[in-house]
């Protein structure tokens, strides 16, 4: 880098010196810089900070950066040129951006005037993967207990972005009752994202909590009753049985039952209370869902229907009559209160049934009726000459002589035993001297 200066003359024999030329020449720089010294590329978060030491050089420039994620460059124009810089710009610079977990191999090179690059220094990083901050959870807003639910966790950031390295364990929790899936290992993660089922056992609203170190996640689930079946056995009433489908209730459920014999008010005009009358209680008391109830009655009924007690009215709002047999009758409601099955009042409280009737069809016929009071009855039946050809007595208190509903099987055969003839009879109840009813029974046998 040293400038010369030259003259030139031209001479003859003599000599004589003809008047100097001027030139003028630096020699070229071949002279490679000495290095950058404590070169370090120190890890953080999907960022790698690279500082250094410029050397003492006279002519040196500046520095350059190559990065590889293979090896480290063997020149200044291998790999990819992250810093170029120049004297006072400092000596340090952060790449940001990367990717977590990845090696990135760096080589510096200073330079000068010319420029000539240095030999290499080398540093290595891999930069760290984002600290988890919190979870976020997806799940739906109601869950049945004891029934799988799908959960999604997801690991995120400060920022709210997705943290797709997990390491460690998970655990989840839940304030109340128990969690089927209590921890999930790190390679159960997919990219910071896991999917899968829990089982949450206790009704009422629950908080999951999810927990990784100091990162946490809440979510709240409603989770409601499984199917709940109560048998005559369970409520001690003969002929009753509720069932509380699954997703009817949040909050625990208990059921009990008592039979009452003591209307809270007369039944609406028409009707008369044909079976028994219940008070059913417990929680909720109302569900979110109907619940479903048989009662035993005393049939055959005319337009049977269910009716409960609001605290000043018999009412059927809400109320909807599913099936209903000669003995049983099964409805819906959604709240506990008391329960009476009904009928109309028919204008005559005596009916026989079915009529006609076949004494060869296998069945018996019903010969039914109401009485307001205990007390000895008959039952008369005689052909249309008026030839008493069946009766049967009861005594007081029994059925067939018991104040309410009486039912009596009929084989279609008369006090002798044989099968009655095709035709008309006549039949009719008597109570204390007095007829509570009666009517015609047509014989058809096939």
């Amino acid at each position: 880098g040293t400038t010369y200066y030259y003259t030139a003359f031209a001479y003859d024999e003599a000599p004589n010196y003809a008047s100097g030329t001027n030139g003028i020449g630096t020699s070229e720089d071949s002279t490679l810089p000495s290095s950058v010294t404590n070169f370090t590329a120190v890890p953080g978060v999907a960022q790698i900070t690279i500082s250094w030491t410029n050397p003492a050089d006279s002519d040196f420039a500046g520095v350059k950066i190559q990065r590889s994620t293979t090896t480290y460059p063997t020149t200044s124009s291998d790999g990819t040129t992250i810093y170029t810089g120049y004297t006072g710009m400092g000596t340090t610079t952060t790449e940001a951006g990367l990717v977590s977990g990845t090696t990135y191999y760096y080589s510096a090179f200073a330079y000068d005037e010319v420029p000539n690059y240095s030999t290499r220094a080398t540093a290595i990083g891999t930069p760290e993967a984002p600290a988890i901050d919190h979870f976020d959870i997806s799940a739906p807003a109601s869950a049945v207990a004891g029934n799988p639910l799908s959960m999604t966790i997801t690991a995120k950031d400060s920022a709210g972005s997705t943290v797709e390295s997990v390491s460690g364990i998970t655990l989840l929790s839940v304030d109340s009752g128990t969690i089927t899936l209590e921890s999930i290992d790190a390679s159960a993660f997919t990219d910071g994202i896991w999917t899968g089922d829990i089982t949450l056992s206790k009704i009422g609203l629950r908080t999951i909590t999810v927990t990784n170190g100091s990162a946490l996640g809440t979510s709240e689930i409603i989770v409601t009753n499984a199917t709940i079946e109560y048998t005559a056995t369970d409520l001690g009433i003969e002929g009753m049985s509720i069932t509380v489908p699954a997703g009817a209730s949040s909050v625990e459920v208990s059921v009990t039952a008592t039979e009452t014999t003591t209307t809270p008010g007369d039944p609406p005009p028409g009707y008369y209370i044909a079976g028994k009358m219940v008070n059913i209680s417990g929680t909720p008391t109302e569900f979110l869902l109907p619940v479903i109830v048989t009662v035993s009655v005393d049939g055959p009924l005319a337009d049977p229907r269910v009716y409960y007690w609001d605290g000043t009215n018999w009412s059927r709002s809400g109320i909807t009559l599913i099936s209903y047999t000669d003995t049983l009758l099964t409805f819906t409601t959604i709240h506990f209160t008391i329960f009476a099955p009904m009928a109309v009042i028919p204008s005559n409280l005596v009916r026989f049934g079915p009529n006609p009737y076949n004494p060869n069809s296998g069945s018996n016929a019903k010969i039914w009726y109401k009485l307001t009071a205990d007390a000895n009855t008959s039952i008369y039946i005689v052909d249309i000459s008026g030839t008493l050809i069946w009766k049967n007595s009861y005594a007081s208190g029994i059925n067939g002589g018991q104040a309410g509903a009486n039912s009596i099987d009929f084989n279609g055969k008369d006090r002798w035993g044989n099968l009655l003839g095709d035709g008309v009879y006549i039949y009719k109840v008597v109570q204390g001297g007095s007829s509570i009813g009666g009517g015609k029974i047509g014989i058809i046998k096939k």
